[in-house]
């Protein structure tokens, strides 16, 4: 009788270590099957810093028309076996899809887009399928729209192109929100605001504005500038005279494009003595100039061709 009851007791203690054993192996596999998942779906997929995994607004960007765009594809949490990328072009007139291609080749990073669109309210779906190491297929989405590039439009509002040296020129610009105007490739203003004057421009110098608008950016045709120099003389000397006697004055070296007419001033250039002498050599002579004896000082205007000396 005794070794009966030893022989259950035995037979109950294998079954509840048994049953212990069950319950083990149980939560071990519910353990594995917890951090499996949680790895699987750690795993996301992206496009560039987006990562939607179903056609959304969020995922949605603009980009220039004529210009390219880098995507790259990423895997968070996983490493990436291989990818395919899809080109869709969507309509929403006629259903939405209207094509769709695989492109990239299986590249990592692909630049887009590869095929044009047939027309107004057509934009770009691209598609990327990862396939992930040790199994599993991982995919997002980016719509892609194209903006027409703004219209940069640059005009002289004051001025001309063709000015002398010092004078003020103030261009105008439209097409945008945004205006960078640029001399010979230099920035000289940027922002909001449309219009730049300067009357410090150099013959020669090439005027353009970068409008930008909606992200797209677009650059004017240039406008050249001719900047003509001030005419000069080397010298302007007065012979002796007596007193109460008009003067007479020799020059030499005058400067700039002639003929030239030339004439005296006072030094607030509101007086004028005499009249205007038109010359045509550099270099000569002006009699009976009617000066009042006494006259503090005399300012030699000289007007060649384009511009006046003062």
């Amino acid at each position: 009788m005794r070794k009966f009851i030893q022989m259950v007791i035995y037979l109950s203690y294998f079954r509840n270590q048994f049953n212990k054993l069950k319950i083990m192996k149980k939560a071990i596999l519910f353990f594995i099957l917890l951090v499996f998942s949680a790895f699987v779906f750690s795993q996301s997929a992206r496009i560039n810093e987006y990562s939607c995994t179903a056609p959304s607004s969020s995922c949605s960007i603009n980009i220039c028309e004529n210009q390219n765009i880098d995507l790259t594809a990423y895997l968070d949490g996983a490493n990436i076996a291989s990818v395919v990328w899809m080109e869709q072009i969507m309509s929403t007139f006629s259903g939405p899809v209207f094509s769709s291609s695989e492109v990239g080749g299986g590249a990592i990073t692909i630049t887009a887009p590869y095929n044009p669109l047939p027309g107004s309210g057509y934009y770009y779906r691209y598609w990327l399928i990862i396939y992930v190491q040790g199994g599993g297929i991982k995919q997002a989405y980016l719509d892609v729209h194209l903006v027409d590039p703004p219209d940069a439009l640059l005009s002289i509002t004051n001025g001309s192109s063709e000015i002398c040296a010092g004078e003020a020129v103030t261009f105008g610009a439209s097409g945008g929100s945004n205006y960078e105007f640029e001399i010979n490739g230099s920035i000289v203003q940027s922002g909001t605001n449309n219009n730049y004057s300067s009357n410090s421009l150099n013959n020669g110098d090439i005027v353009t504005v970068i409008v930008e608008e909606n992200g797209c950016s677009a650059t004017s045709s240039p406008i050249t500038m001719t900047v003509h120099s001030l005419p000069d003389a080397s010298s302007v000397s007065p012979s002796s005279t007596c007193l109460g006697d008009n003067m007479d004055f020799t020059y030499e070296g005058l400067t700039g494009t002639g003929p030239w007419t030339v004439s005296f001033w006072d030094p607030t250039h509101t007086i004028q003595y005499g009249t205007d002498y038109n010359v045509s050599s550099s270099n000569g002579s002006l009699s009976d100039v009617p000066i009042p004896y006494g006259t503090p000082g005399v300012h030699f205007k000289i007007q060649d061709t384009f511009c006046p000396n003062f």
